[in-house]
């Protein structure tokens, strides 16, 4: 209960969109994760707790792009599309990927490293993880003679105004199921009056950015704040409401299918820089 790992072995096409698989590269990544509960609080029942773990990948994506797109760079038929792209919504769902990469022309392996923390103090819990992606590209496409680096990170801190704990589950080292002290309810007590429960309350708070530029790739920079309220009606159901506000720097404008011209030796003419508000709701039953 004070370790866990898992690893996996996986292939990056996603078939289920193309229907088939034509290629004669795999495009495999190796993922796999450590982790550690470094602490935990038995005789509370595990309202205090700490814990560490360490995430990695190698991926070795097709450097190559198909002639049917728009940013081929280096048509080679009967080459499985490249599938080094990173892109990314903001937290709160949106038609398209306000940072996105495009296809990155001439990408040979990247690794991928994690880092994140977990602290829990009865009904405060403070959460932090960091991501970082090195990339080398294949020697002679354009662009290709410099290597990138892209990363992420989020910080957020919780409290339950009416005193519950988020529950860790040590067999897999993660988050669990959070049970209100009170469920909520209304009944009629028969004698003129009401008598209800209030359920398990939350305020949150989360800072977040990305920088997906690197060289003469313009994903954008991006960094968000989003004030939470949980409302936890029982284990099985909530509601939450988001409040967020972001700024977004230096992205290219991105086509109608969310991929973008990565082979110029400069920066694209159309960099955008701008900032969005976002007023979220979601009523969600889970059984």
């Amino acid at each position: 209960e004070a370790w866990n790992w898992r690893y996996g072995v996986f292939n990056q096409r996603l078939i289920q969109d193309e229907g088939n698989y034509i290629s004669d590269h795999w495009q495999l990544e190796y993922a796999g994760r450590i982790a550690n509960t470094f602490w935990y609080d038995e005789a509370s029942g595990g309202r205090g707790y700490g814990h560490w773990a360490i995430s990695g990948t190698y991926a070795n994506p097709d450097g190559s792009a198909e002639t049917e797109y728009s940013d081929a760079t280096i048509g080679i038929p009967g080459r499985a599309a490249n599938e080094a792209q990173f892109r990314q919504r903001p937290e709160a769902r949106s038609i398209s990927r306000w940072l996105n990469t495009g296809r990155i022309a001439g990408a040979d392996d990247y690794q991928l490293l994690g880092l994140e923390n977990v602290w829990n103090f009865g009904p405060l819990q403070i959460v932090g993880e960091y991501l970082n992606i090195w990339m080398e590209r294949d020697p002679g496409t354009v662009g290709g003679d410099s290597d990138l680096r892209f990363d992420g990170a989020y910080l957020y801190a919780a409290y339950f105004l009416t005193g519950e704990h988020m529950p860790w589950k040590r067999s897999s080292g993660t988050l669990d199921r959070i049970k209100p002290i009170e469920n909520f309810f209304l009944v009629d007590t028969c004698n003129d009056g009401v008598q209800g429960g209030w359920g398990a309350w939350q305020v949150a708070y989360r800072v977040s950015y990305a920088d997906f530029n690197d060289e003469n790739i313009f994903g954008g920079r991006g960094l968000s704040h989003t004030f939470g309220l949980n409302w936890y009606w029982n284990a099985y159901s909530r509601m939450q409401f988001n409040a967020i506000y972001g700024e977004i720097d230096d992205a290219a404008i991105s086509d109608g299918d969310n991929t973008r011209l990565s082979d110029g030796t400069t920066p694209p003419a159309s960099i955008l820089s701008g900032n969005y508000a976002v007023l979220g709701m979601r009523f969600m039953v889970d059984f």
